[in-house]
């Protein structure tokens, strides 16, 4: 039986959101800012989706939206590879993430900042070339700003799988848009591996 993680339960338990000790799913609600004039606000929300629901096992994952472009996303931690799924195209495309994505420039942290999901989170502020995300971590596992700088930083959620971390809040500003995800729920339970086959 699923054991549903919610505000109520989690009052009574000291639950660390940690990617690689924690299997179950996560589900986010996304607000979406867009910088351009021609693609506004509602249709990025369109076509990226308003939630994302995350399937998390052993450092992978597999995001799940409700997109009408962005279907789906599968993360293998032992092959360092992320597989985008676009709904007109008719195969996935990967990205190898050895490749330099983005530079991290200054790093700043807030403890304590905001309670997501009743759970006190340290709030970090990372300047890349990028633009600048914002992640918001469970404050008791006293992650350090210098994660940010000793490892690759690359592509957001996959760098937290790796390291064993999921965020409960993320602002994501780029060039063209900022994309804030909020956890919603939070469900302990048993995933099967084969959710992160992807078909050939």
């Amino acid at each position: 039986m699923r054991k549903k993680i919610t505000l109520i339960i989690i009052l009574f338990h000291a639950f660390h959101v940690s990617a690689q000790t924690f299997e179950g799913k996560i589900s986010y609600s996304n607000v979406y800012q867009s910088k351009s004039r021609t693609l506004p606000n509602y249709k990025l929300a369109e076509l990226f989706g308003l939630n994302h629901t995350y399937f998390l096992k052993d450092g992978d994952y597999k995001l799940v939206a409700n997109g009408t472009l962005l279907e789906w996303q599968i993360f293998r931690k032992a092959e360092n590879k992320l597989v985008t799924k676009m709904t007109p195209i008719e195969k996935s495309e990967t990205s190898e993430l050895s490749d330099k994505y983005d530079q991290v420039k200054k790093v700043e942290v807030l403890r304590n900042s905001i309670k997501i999901l009743n759970i006190d989170c340290d709030e970090f502020i990372v300047h890349c070339r990028r633009g600048t995300h914002k992640y918001y971590l469970d404050s008791r596992l006293n992650i350090q700003t210098k994660i940010f700088t000793d490892n690759e930083f690359n592509r957001w959620f996959a760098f937290f799988s790796k390291l064993g971390i999921t965020p409960l809040k993320m602002i994501i500003e780029t060039e063209t848009d900022t994309c804030e995800s909020t956890a919603q729920e939070i469900s302990e339970e048993s995933i099967d591996m084969n959710i992160f086959v992807v078909e050939k």
